[in-house]
């Protein structure tokens, strides 16, 4: 926020986001111009993640965090700013949660996209409202508005919609769809302790910081699993690279940013856009092409993140 824009202008990745943040526009305009764009990176996910289907899941987790950890690192220590304070044991904390429920969301998704249809796994990965929510509510003290309250159960509909309308060729699988959940569900964690964990620092160190802790420990599981991190074809390489720069760097830090100005409920609607973007991409490079069932759930979906997120105000805290 101010405080966001002055650490985002350390960030050479996010010259994008500064520019827009020095424009002369309303509070509420910036911050959705940088969703929009964070939006658009994370929509790429699933179909980079699908063309790099030989590669093993927690392999493609390991590499997107890995890419991105050490690239805010790098920028985070050549502009002097702390990733990790061992004197904060409650931030350290903190951050370790964070990571862990980062690195379970990716390793449950990336899975998902292995069993079921990209529009029911990206969809069914963004319940995560329902559960920010129940943090929010318990934990974070944030009460909802009668607004977003209605906006989620609209959304959340349009997603129900999506997901038992299933595909004509049987591809959606119970297990596909668990897993899904199962990410959203450490979604809402990773969102809902970093909502806590922004109030503090900048979205650089904080990204930088969750990402090396999330890598660390999908590393380790790779090891654990017995999963090679290296023997892959340039092609691969290339779209492992792609996955860390595009939707995790550029994406997934937007949404970071956006935190200390939304709550995790708030944030967790408006990625619920990422399924429509998903689902378009997957028509036009994957073939597969959404059912009725797929296309109204979809644009109810629309209007409960519209509904829940007009009028919104900033919060700088």
């Amino acid at each position: 926020m101010p405080e966001a824009s002055n650490n985002l202008h350390h960030c050479s990745s996010s010259n994008t986001f500064t520019h827009l943040l020095d424009m002369n526009i309303t509070d509420n305009t910036k911050t959705f111009l940088i969703i929009s764009v964070g939006l658009i990176a994370i929509s790429t996910a699933s179909i980079f993640i699908r063309m790099a289907d030989e590669v093993p899941s927690l392999v493609i987790a390991a590499y997107r965090l890995s890419i991105a950890g050490i690239v805010l690192s790098g920028v985070s220590l050549k502009q002097g700013l702390r990733l990790f304070d061992l004197s904060e044991r409650r931030i350290l904390l903190l951050t370790f949660i964070a990571g862990v429920a980062l690195a379970l969301h990716f390793a449950f998704w990336i899975e998902s996209l292995r069993h079921t249809t990209v529009a029911s796994s990206v969809v069914l990965v963004y319940t995560s409202p329902i559960w920010a929510a129940a943090i929010a509510h318990f934990f974070l003290d944030e009460k909802l508005t009668l607004k977003q309250s209605v906006g989620i159960a609209i959304a959340l509909s349009g997603a129900a919609a999506i997901a038992l309308s299933g595909n004509d060729d049987g591809n959606s699988s119970l297990t596909g769809n668990l897993l899904a959940i199962g990410g959203g569900m450490m979604g809402a964690v990773y969102l809902s302790v970093g909502r806590v964990l922004r109030r503090g620092k900048s979205a650089l160190s904080y990204s930088g910081s969750v990402y090396l802790t999330a890598a660390i420990l999908i590393i380790l599981g790779t090891f654990i699993s017995g999963s090679a991190l290296t023997g892959y074809t340039p092609r691969l390489y290339i779209l492992l690279m792609l996955i860390g720069l595009i939707p995790q760097l550029i994406g997934h830090t937007a949404f970071n940013w956006a935190l200390k100005r939304r709550s995790a409920v708030t944030v967790s609607v408006l990625m619920l856009g990422e399924p429509i973007g998903a689902t378009l991409l997957a028509a036009l490079f994957l073939f597969e092409i959404p059912v009725t069932g797929e296309i109204i759930g979809g644009a109810i979906l629309l209007f409960g993140i519209y509904l829940s997120s007009i009028n919104m105000k900033g919060k700088n805290d």
